[in-house]
């Protein structure tokens, strides 16, 4: 990393030090820094784009310790807190987690916000309890998907480990009406939703509920846009979220508001920060690290480049690019609406993209335990396939280096790059690293190969109980025309299926499983059913 505009301040047992390279003018800092290693975290796809979940971030350190007056002044770090600041502004936090002394210190940093745990209570914070077990953060609406609850006697049971709402709650999946709920307290003052129920179960009765989960203390709304679910999720956690954070979770909320786009589920058991937000981020097809979230792909339309960016990109160069078929897949099983956190689904969509890049290629499963509809489940299958099934080019840019101390280019990013090695024009891609080399700037982006004539068909739709849905919908329009063929699990031709576009009159299939409307281009509904098949409503685009 170069060192201009880096600062290293080490907190340990009250004392604060701060390390500077050479020549810095600040006479309250140790002028002994050497050497931070380069570090960026790639983004975390983790099954959607075929990258690896990003690992722990860290850095190396390296002080001079010319007459020892760094291990003085250092004494000894192991555990000490740790941040690395360009410009003012922390780009790593963390602890010393290895430390050697010689005539060079150097010390290891690695981020353990988000590998810390979610801080779950265990039912031993409330008085009476059956056993102990974590007691959950439920999120979102999840007023038409049963969840387990938490017994704490024989007639009380906790839904929330928070003020919340219960709507229903069912006995061995049959609704029942001899209880109320209510938000109450423990003796450490903590609140939590409880159900109490006018009798007891019978025995080996299963006790689920119906309701929804944590609200905007300011607004009072229910909190289920995804980004506002990871700040809660962030702020629950004591998890201190910086700029950079801030400014790409609103990205992501705008993104999902303009999608409608809401998530649900709980946090149920011990989980690591990285692992619940990664379950969230996987549910949304999105993309995320350390430093960004946002949805994927990156738009088709570029934002106004701020004046800071324009220079960064003066003469930038497309050094290589890099495209491998092996991650990709055309089918994709997408599982999701889960009864708590990481347990069984309760639904599964298969969707299969038309044309791509070949057929035959292995499905890829996806978990998505914070979706519930299947429109959005939908949705994020086009928004997966489009990336997985088409050419994605990982390019290796350089570029001038900003005029400023700040970087205006971050991981996350979208830019725009015109380059020989790319079609005429000006192309986005979404910034996967960034790292500054002096003057210069190395990115690597991914730049998603324009496709057209697109076509999503649905395979498949399962519910609990291994009930296969109406198997497959191809639509085709023409002149104003949309015309559907509706097919079972085995490609048979269903016969006499009403399906209704839109809420409309419902038609019948022919002979050829075939029905047609008059519609327009764009975003439409339909509904279809069938003796012996589970009806199912989808969103298609015509």
């Amino acid at each position: 990393m170069n060192l201009d505009y880096v600062e290293v301040r080490l907190t340990h047992r009250g004392q604060v030090v701060r390390l500077a390279p050479p020549n810095t003018p600040d006479a309250d800092v140790l002028p002994m820094l050497q050497s931070v290693s380069d570090w960026y975290e790639r983004s975390c796809c983790d099954q959607i784009a075929g990258y690896e979940q990003g690992e722990t971030p860290s850095a190396t350190i390296e002080v001079s310790n010319a007459g020892g007056l760094a291990q003085a002044a250092m004494a000894y770090p192991l555990g000490a807190r740790c941040e690395i600041l360009r410009s003012g502004e922390v780009v790593l936090a963390g602890e010393v987690t290895r430390y050697s002394v010689g005539p060079v210190i150097e010390l290891t940093v690695e981020d353990a916000g988000l590998s810390s745990a979610v801080p779950l209570r265990t039912s031993e914070a409330i008085d009476a309890y059956r056993e102990s077990v974590p007691l959950p953060w439920v999120l979102g609406d999840l007023r038409e998907s049963p969840q387990a609850v938490v017994q704490l006697s024989d007639t009380e049971f906790l839904w929330a480990d928070h003020p919340a709402a219960v709507t229903a709650v069912q006995s061995d999946g049959q609704e029942i009406q001899g209880y109320n709920w209510d938000v109450t307290a423990d003796a450490s003052g903590h609140t939590y939703t409880r159900i109490t129920l006018a009798a007891a179960l019978p025995t080996g009765a299963k006790l689920t509920a119906c309701g929804t989960g944590l609200r905007d203390p300011r607004t009072g709304e229910l909190i289920e846009n995804p980004g506002d679910v990871i700040a809660a999720i962030l702020s629950r956690s004591n998890y201190a979220t910086s700029t950079r954070q801030r400014e790409t979770l609103a990205t992501l909320r705008a993104q999902c508001a303009a999608e409608g786009l809401t998530i649900a589920g709980r946090v149920s058991f011990p989980v690591t920060l990285r692992e619940a937000l990664n379950a969230i981020m996987r549910s949304i097809g999105g993309l995320w690290s350390s430093e960004c979230f946002t949805l994927y792909p990156a738009p088709a339309a570029l934002a106004t480049l701020a004046a800071d960016v324009q220079p960064v990109l003066e003469g930038a160069v497309v050094k290589s690019m890099v495209a491998q078929s092996s991650g990709s897949f055309d089918v994709l099983d997408l599982r999701f609406d889960d009864q708590s956190y990481a347990a069984e689904h309760r639904q599964a969509l298969k969707v299969q993209v038309k044309p791509s890049l070949g057929e035959g290629r292995p499905v890829r499963t996806l978990l998505a335990p914070y979706l519930r509809g299947v429109a959005p489940a939908f949705a994020v299958s086009k928004r997966v396939l489009t990336r997985a099934s088409g050419e994605a080019y990982e390019l290796t840019i350089e570029c001038s280096g900003a005029t400023s101390a700040a970087w205006p280019v971050r991981q996350g990013d979208v830019i725009p790059i015109s380059s020989p090695r790319l079609p005429a024009g000006w192309w986005p891609v979404t910034v996967i690293a960034a790292e500054r080399i002096g003057e210069r700037y190395k990115l690597v982006a991914e730049w998603i190969k324009p496709l057209t004539g697109l076509r999503y068909d649905v395979i498949s739709r399962t519910v609990a109980g291994g009930i296969t849905q109406l198997a497959a919908v191809e639509a085709a329009f023409s002149n104003g025309t949309a015309t559907f063929t509706i097919t079972d699990a085995t490609g048979k031709l269903i016969v006499g299926a009403s399906v209704s576009l839109d809420g409309a009159t419902p038609k019948r299939t022919d002979s050829a499983g075939k029905v047609s409307f008059q519609a327009s281009a764009g975003l439409h509904k339909l509904y279809v059913s069938a003796p012996g098949y589970q009806p199912f409503e989808m969103t298609v685009t015509l």
